[in-house]
């Protein structure tokens, strides 16, 4: 049996944390890639779920987006760009 896992999200923080790639800061109120792989699946080797919450700046600079993650966050991107 086959479950389905929503792998990558683009999320709002609700408290300070940091980010699992190269350490940064993300405030609350700041967008960060959210994402997990189940122990089941491919990249995953442990008996653990594997949880990444990267800033997006990391996640642009390690190419951590898929296509669906990567059109939130020029719109995330943009809509900033005009509030600011």
């Amino acid at each position: 049996m086959s479950r389905k896992v929503k792998s990558r999200a683009i999320r709002r923080a609700r408290k300070d944390r940091r980010c699992t790639e190269n350490y940064c800061r993300i405030k609350a109120g700041e967008h960060y890639l959210y994402s997990v792989a189940p122990p089941w699946h491919d990249c995953n080797d442990s008996g653990k779920w594997w949880v990444i919450a990267a800033c997006l700046r990391c996640a642009k600079r390690y190419g951590l987006h898929d296509n669906e993650t990567q059109k939130q966050a020029e719109e995330l991107g943009q809509a900033q760009e005009v509030k600011g």
